[in-house]
């Protein structure tokens, strides 16, 4: 009998220690913000965004992500700037945003940074840029609706950002925010 209490009891602690580092050892998207899930791709890095943009049926103009690198678990957030074109690409090489207020954001398209895909008839011109240091930046932004992006090129692109996509962008960056 007295064999097996004390078994009985190991096994109790064992388990409480267990269950208790497991919680400790969670997923980094605990962060009490809703909406954000794992995006898969990439086996360099660890990416989230928000689930609006993961999911979405609509061809959305911009994505962002954010997470840690696999090599170093440094934090990243990035921008991406999309364009879909049925005929030919846009070639844009300047990008702006502006807002209500009248503030403006600009990249100036570096051709390394940026890729042509063929896809159902279209061709998704796509642009990465970091914006790792600039968050607090982007979420005053982005509280300005309505949001406008134009992408300029061979053929200019203007147009505003939906109200769901922009609650998904800020979503995204305020996990990155709790990520620092």
């Amino acid at each position: 009998i007295m064999n097996r209490l004390f078994i009985f009891y190991v096994s109790v602690i064992l388990l409480v220690q267990i269950t208790g580092c497991a919680s400790m050892s969670k997923d980094k998207t605990n962060s009490g913000i809703k909406g954000i899930v794992k995006l898969t791709g990439r086996e360099d890095r660890l990416s989230y965004t928000h689930k609006f943009q993961k999911n979405s049926i609509k061809a959305l103009p911009i994505l962002i992500s954010t997470g840690y690198t696999k090599k170093d678990n440094k934090r990243f957030t990035e921008i991406q700037f999309r364009a879909y074109n049925k005929k030919t690409p846009l070639n844009y090489d300047l990008i702006e945003m502006y807002n209500s207020r009248g503030d403006k954001w600009q990249w100036i398209v570096n051709k390394r940074n940026k890729k042509y895909i063929e896809k159902r008839g279209f061709t998704i011109e796509t642009y990465y840029a970091r914006v790792d240091s600039k968050i607090g930046e982007l979420i005053k932004f982005f509280e300005q609706e309505p949001i406008y992006l134009k992408l300029k090129g061979n053929l200019n692109n203007f147009k505003p950002l939906e109200s769901s996509h922009i609650e998904s962008i800020l979503t995204v960056l305020e996990y990155a925010r709790s990520l620092q």
